[in-house]
């Protein structure tokens, strides 16, 4: 798979030894980084350390770090692959069985809040190996300014998606919980899942957020989701899914803009399953007690498609109980005799 382009342009500058804003490398707390060796108390301690000092953290491009249990990062604190000579990017590999969350953004531990994070994730690679869960890779908890960009998420079949967030009070109460002014863009994230694949870039209750020109593809769920979000812009997104959707429900002020997303066969079989829609408006659930209705959303640009074989039934752009909804100029291209999605 290649490589986002803003790695070339995004360079890091690296201050002189010893000064006091130095990154810190993963290897200088004792990370192996051959994919074998178990590497997790190693890099987090490398987070912890950049999160408590407001520094920044390397993976050395080319490494393999082996992370069996979650991780967790907050502040100021950056994650950087490191650039030498080489163009591949530090990874982190994670095994981590049935966790449902593998790298805790805002908190230092279980029910732990901490400053929230506002700093960026750049240039790394993100992968699931291994687990019995369903789940996310970068969970957000306590967030405000934070960026996620330039960086590589591939889960295989593996029912991860790339960012969430939400409340969870087994791991932080939702009073504790921030989601503010969130940056996704120039990210590339792959699935192998067929219809079980979670979210490619989820969000839930943020307000303030982007996800631009990010590439998805083969994701068996929803290719970007936005839950009971205020303030977003969906923008220049390149995606593709078995049955997802860009799901934009119980939000407010949502711009979705010149995104492509393409329906595709699933990557485990090559057959093509039933979708709903390629971009839905509207609510989680039939019963909206509590939550407020989808308002004032956007929807502009698009160009959705339908290859050949296709099976999709219904609109390619639905829109269920909402207020204030623009929809124009987008273009949906059906090559398929057994799609009359509309």
């Amino acid at each position: 798979m290649s490589e986002p382009q803003s790695y070339y342009l995004s360079l890091i500058p690296v201050p002189s030894a010893g000064a006091s804003n130095a990154p810190v490398s993963v290897a200088d707390h004792g990370a192996v980084g051959d994919g074998v060796v178990d590497d997790t108390v190693a890099v987090q301690s490398a987070l912890t350390e950049c999160s408590q000092n407001r520094r920044t953290c390397l993976l050395p491009t080319g490494k393999v770090y082996k992370i069996t249990s979650p991780l967790f990062m907050w502040g100021e604190a950056n994650l950087f692959s490191w650039q030498t000579t080489s163009t591949a990017f530090g990874e982190l590999a994670f095994s981590a069985g049935a966790a449902p969350y593998l790298f805790h953004i805002g908190i230092s531990a279980i029910n732990t809040p901490e400053q929230p994070w506002s700093g960026t994730i750049k240039n790394i690679r993100l992968r699931v190996v291994g687990g019995t869960a369903w789940g996310r890779i970068l969970y957000f908890w306590r967030v405000n300014g934070g960026v996620v960009t330039g960086t590589v998420g591939e889960v295989g079949t593996y029912p991860y998606s790339l960012t969430s967030s939400g409340n969870d009070n087994a791991y932080l109460s939702g009073n504790d919980a921030i989601r503010k002014n969130i940056t996704i863009s120039n990210n590339v994230f792959h699935s192998t899942g067929g219809d079980l694949g979670s979210e490619g870039i989820g969000m839930g209750s943020c307000d303030g957020l982007v996800i631009d020109s990010n590439t998805i593809t083969g994701v068996g769920d929803d290719v970007i989701g936005v839950h009971y979000c205020r303030n977003v812009v969906i923008r220049d997104n390149t995606l593709s899914s078995t049955d997802g959707r860009i799901f934009a429900v119980n939000s407010v002020n949502v711009k979705i803009h010149d995104n492509h997303h393409t329906r595709v066969p699933r990557g485990d079989t090559g057959l093509f399953i039933p979708g709903i829609a390629l971009i839905y408006i509207g609510h989680e659930m039939h019963t909206t007690s509590g939550f407020y209705a989808p308002e004032n959303i956007d929807v502009r640009g698009n160009t959705l498609v339908y290859p050949a074989g296709a099976l999709d039934a219904g609109g390619a752009i639905t829109i269920y109980g909402a207020r204030a909804v623009t929809v124009s100029n987008n273009t949906i291209l059906n090559h398929s005799s057994l799609v009359t999605a509309h």
